[in-house]
């Protein structure tokens, strides 16, 4: 029937069916029907899934399955009281702790969210602690439900084990833990404690930090306190919690640290966050407006102006009145004008706001000065300051009596009323006899009429009513300049000007201002002795150095072109280069007057006395001409060539390329004779580096290589003379005398030290080389073939130890000087063209190892000259290097600078390239691809050297490296092949006959470089460990 049901989709008929099957059948299959029929039931019937997993539970106690479907049955119906009684009986029967474990934090769950029982969930979870005393979810929830219990203490205890348990994670829970401790326990040490764990964990964690602030001010530590707080305003990203502990942090600073400078500091912050902060900005306006910080006050003080409303009418006044004085002071008139205006009717009675209003009417009328509107203004002007003085006479002092009157009467003579203005400024001076500013207008009233005679007069006056003034020297030094000025300037008597001037110096010695005028009425005298002594009063009172030489210079000017006399000329001259050694042209000036006057020590010592000042670390550009013309004058002019030669050397090592400097050097070692004769040497070597076809070089470094019976030197010369056609009979001799007969193999074999310092060329980069070296294995790997792709079998490999041709001799014999680690694998081919390098592996035990193979063709197969062989082997072997196979593992140059570009980046360092731009982003697809299997297949400890060496060459990458790299390596190549053909004749012809080289040089350059190889130390270090040099006790 069950299946009838079934099929025919007689579902409720199915079910009844189920049940009664569950009562009748037998006890094997009772267990299965009764779990289908829950299943089946609990999403149609919950209640009767309910009775079917009771029934399923009375039959099997443990039935694990039955559990669960019971519990989500009741769960879903919302029955929790049933629910955590399921779990006990669930908890009772379950076999492992993690099941009871799982069930004991679920009733937990149930207790506290649903149930709104605390007291059972802390039990629950209690239980699950004891099973895992590790279990996040139980810790986490505890601290919560022990705050709802108001069991504070267990809450701290759970928050700090949980933290415990977290680690570095744990700076969230040790915090809260700190500040329950310190809110609801009042226990401040306890709470300090958890607090500095949790900064320790997070030294950027707000709410700790916000804590600790607040313990430490419970504790009357406000330093620390304020110290948190602030760290705490920096941890924050919210503008209102910023402000509150700016604020707090500010008044515990000013209250109670008692610093207001730093107070002033932190109300400013706040302000600058919060901009209508008024408690701030009330403690921190007087402050600014006393200090004239008037563009931080000018926010504060707008912001105060509009929180005015309210208040009685003279604080309005005065906040009216600070910002006008703000805006004032920031020359802003219009707003200063109005806001001065909005205080005087506030408080009519307000000093401040009156002057101020009639001092930016003046402004204001100053500046429209002209147009129709400033005749109006200046009457306001007037009007404001009578005003002033009707309202505030007895309660002004005098000077400012004196500043109102002044004012008045400049308003007067804008509006055209003279006598008004002489009226004006009279009763200013009744107030205050110097009052500066109505003197400078009577001058001014004065000159108008043209009576300056009688303002000078006037002046005298003054001077001799203030003698009887104490400490009034200053003044009256100011007003006999004043005097002088204007007889100088207006009633056109210098000599009155004169003397006025110095009156004033006599009362003020140290005047500048006074010591210039003085000097220019000198000048205009033409007193050159005395414009000179004024200057050096001058130049005795500069405390800068540029000043100081500015006035010695200009003295030195006058004794040359007035005076005519050099000799105190150069003494002012070096004056004004002691103190400003680069005084444009003074050096200079020098320089000519010891010349005119051929006083050739004394220009020797301005050079060196010059040098001693530009020091040691000054541009070379500036210290290269110095020593170049010292090292001229002792050679020319005082004929001391040991001096000469000295600051020669010096020019040389400040610029070691320059050709010039290096021959006069030579010429001199060369005059030198003996005691020169190795820094000849040397030098000659130089020079036949950078003109290798300069004969009479070659001819001086023979003689002396024959003075220093250096037989092996002198004949390598001789060999580069022959080589050029233009030996003298006598070094032909020496030639052919010492020139082996045949092919003389070398005894001994390269090291890698001669290789580096000898042998490499100096042009090849070798931070480049070094890095394809530490790629080579990944990077030939990529073209690497086995032999028989190149038509090769192992049979057919040369053995050199028994083939007899002079080729598998050479080859051997070049493998063992070059010390080449793997030896190639050769083979000699009849029908091969030329001698060439195959990129291939091992065999047999090395065939997973790069072994490159030499095949030699039929040209080298038929010579008999081992001296050209030798070249041309020991040329093409030079390449088997790790640091050049490279080249002929990839072939073309693209490839080469791609392979490049490939490993700077598997290198990881970010580089510039010669352009300034960034090379990494700029690299192409197909660099960053293989860079990618550089990365995958070069060791790790490679890759970093590479990185390493990468970042040397920052700057430089591109714009030619590469290219520049592998033309070197040809040079190095034609060293190599010169070396073991011991001949250079036959070295020259290889390079003058060989096909496509790797070399974007001619054949006359490539010769050229080989040339100079062949008469340098270098070379002659490399024959002598060889031991094919001449031996030095044969006779020439």
């Amino acid at each position: 029937l069950v299946d009838l049901y079934d099929k025919t989709g007689r579902t409720e008929d199915y079910l009844r069916t189920m049940e009664r099957l569950g009562q009748v059948a037998p006890e094997g299959e009772k267990l299965a029907t009764l779990r289908k029929l829950a299943a089946e039931l609990e999403d149609r019937d919950p209640a009767r899934a309910a009775q079917a997993y009771e029934k399923l539970l009375a039959a099997d106690a443990s039935a694990d399955d039955a559990y669960r479907g019971l519990e989500r049955v009741l769960e879903a119906q919302e029955n929790w009281y049933e629910l955590v009684a399921l779990h006990r009986r669930h908890i009772a029967a379950a076999k492992t702790p993690a099941q009871r474990l799982e069930l004991y934090l679920a009733s937990a769950e149930a207790y506290e969210k649903h149930l709104d029982d605390p007291h059972k969930a802390i039990e629950a979870l209690l239980n699950a602690i004891a099973i895992e005393d590790t279990n996040k979810t139980a810790l986490a929830a505890l601290p919560r439900l022990y705050m709802r219990t108001e069991a504070y203490d267990r809450a701290v205890d759970s928050l700090v084990r949980h933290a415990t348990l977290e680690g570095d994670r744990g700076a969230n829970l040790l915090a809260e833990a700190g500040t329950l401790a310190y809110e609801k326990l009042g226990d401040a040490e306890v709470a300090q404690r958890h607090l500095d764990r949790a900064i320790a964990l997070d030294a950027e964690h707000y709410g700790a930090l916000k804590g600790l602030a607040q313990v430490h001010a419970s504790r009357g530590n406000w330093t620390q306190a304020v110290e948190q707080m602030l760290r705490a305003e920096g941890a924050s990203s919210n503008r209102i919690e910023r402000v509150e502990l700016l604020w707090t942090a500010a008044q515990m600073v000013d209250l109670k640290l008692e610093d207001p400078n730093r107070a002033l500091e932190l109300y400013e912050r706040v302000i600058k966050l919060d901009p209508d902060h008024v408690d701030a900005g009330q403690r921190i306006a007087d402050q600014l407006v006393a200090a004239k910080r008037w563009d931080d006050a000018l926010p504060v003080l707008e912001m105060l102006a509009r929180q005015a409303e309210g208040l009685d009418r003279l604080e309005r006044s005065r906040r009216e009145a600070q910002l006008g004085r703000a805006y004032e002071a920031l020359h802003r008139t219009e707003k200063a004008a109005r806001h001065y205006r909005l205080a005087v009717e506030q408080d009519p009675d307000s000093l401040e706001a009156s002057i101020g209003l009639a001092a930016v009417l003046m402004t204001e009328a100053k500046a429209n000065e002209g147009s129709e509107i400033a005749n109006e203004q200046w009457r306001e002007v007037d009007r404001r300051y009578r005003e002033i003085l009707a309202r505030h006479r007895s309660g002004i002092a005098d000077s400012r009596v004196a500043e109102i009157w002044y004012r008045l009467g400049v308003a007067s003579r804008a509006l055209g009323e003279d006598k008004k203005a002489e009226q004006s400024f009279r009763r200013a001076l009744e107030r205050e006899p110097l009052h500066e500013a109505t003197l400078g207008a009577m001058v001014e009233l004065g000159g108008a009429r043209g009576e300056w005679k009688m303002v000078a007069d006037a002046k005298r006056a003054q001077v001799e009513a203030l003698a009887k003034t104490p400490n009034s020297e200053e003044r009256r030094a100011k007003l006999y300049e004043e005097i002088g000025d204007i007889q100088r300037e207006r009633l056109r008597d210098v000599n009155a000007a004169t003397g006025a001037y110095c009156e004033g110096m006599t009362l003020q010695p140290g005047s500048r201002t006074l010591l210039h005028k003085l000097l220019e009425s000198f000048t205009e005298q033409k007193q050159w002795r005395r414009a000179i002594e004024t200057l050096d009063q001058l130049s005795a009172q500069e405390t800068t150095s540029d000043r100081r030489a500015r006035f010695h210079y200009t003295a030195a000017v006058i004794a040359r072109d007035e005076l005519k006399d050099s000799e105190l000329a150069v003494e002012k001259f070096h004056a004004a280069l002691d103190d400003a050694p680069m005084t444009p042209r003074a050096f200079e000036a020098v320089e000519k007057l010891l010349e005119e006057r051929k006083d050739w020590k004394n220009l020797a010592r301005a050079y060196r006395r010059q040098l001693k000042r530009m020091g040691e670390d000054a541009p070379v550009e500036v210290l290269l001409p110095l020593w170049t013309r010292l090292g001229d004058t002792y050679l020319e002019g005082l004929g001391d060539n040991e001096a000469a030669t000295e600051a020669y050397q010096v020019a040389c090592e400040l610029a070691p390329d320059d050709v010039q400097r290096h021959e006069q050097l030579a010429d001199l070692y060369l005059e030198a004779g003996e005691a020169r004769r190795h820094e000849a040497i040397a030098e000659l070597q130089f020079l036949l580096g950078h003109a290798p076809d300069r004969v009479e070089l070659y001819k001086a470094l023979a003689n002396l290589y024959r003075a220093e019976h250096e037989l092996d030197k002198a004949w390598c010369v001789a060999q580069a003379l022959v080589f050029l056609g233009a030996a003298s009979d006598e070094e032909k001799l020496l030639y052919l005398k010492f020139r082996p007969a045949q092919f003389t193999p070398a005894p001994r074999r390269l090291t890698e030290e001669l290789w580096q310092k000898s042998i490499i060329h100096p042009k090849e980069d070798r931070h480049v080389g070094a890095i394809f070296s530490s790629t080579l294995a990944a990077l030939a790997a990529s073209t690497a073939q086995p032999i028989t792709s190149f038509g090769l079998t192992a049979e057919s490999r040369t053995d050199l130890d028994r083939d007899p041709r002079a080729v598998s001799r050479i080859v051997k014999y070049v493998s063992g000087v070059l010390a080449i680690d793997p030896a190639p694998m050769v083979w000699l081919q009849e029908a091969g063209d030329g001698l060439r390098v195959a990129n291939t592996v091992g065999l047999g035990a090395e065939r997973q190892r790069l072994v490159p193979s030499l095949l030699v063709g039929a040209p080298q197969i038929g010579k008999n000259d081992e001296r050209e062989l030798a070249f041309e082997v020991g040329k093409r072997m030079a390449y088997l290097r790790p640091e050049r196979f490279v080249t002929l593992a990839l072939g073309s140059l693209p490839k080469l600078e791609a392979a490049f570009s490939a490993s700077l980046l598997a290198g990881g360092k970010k580089l510039i390239s010669h352009d300034g731009a960034s090379f990494n982003q700029g690299a192409s697809e197909e660099a960053k691809k293989l860079a990618q299997t550089l990365r995958q297949q070069v060791p790790g400890p490679l890759l970093e050297q590479v990185g390493e060496l990468s970042t040397k060459l920052s700057g430089r990458v591109g714009n030619g490296l590469v290219s520049g790299w592998r033309t070197a390596t040809d040079l190095t190549a034609n060293r190599v092949g010169f070396i073991v053909a011991n001949d250079l004749e036959t070295a020259a012809k290889g390079i003058a006959t060989e096909g496509a080289a790797l070399s974007s040089m001619s054949v006359k350059e490539r010769l050229r470089d080989l040339l100079a190889y062949a008469v340098s130390e270098h070379y002659f270090l490399v024959r002598r460990h060889l031991g094919l040099h001449i031996r030095g006790e044969a006779s020439a």
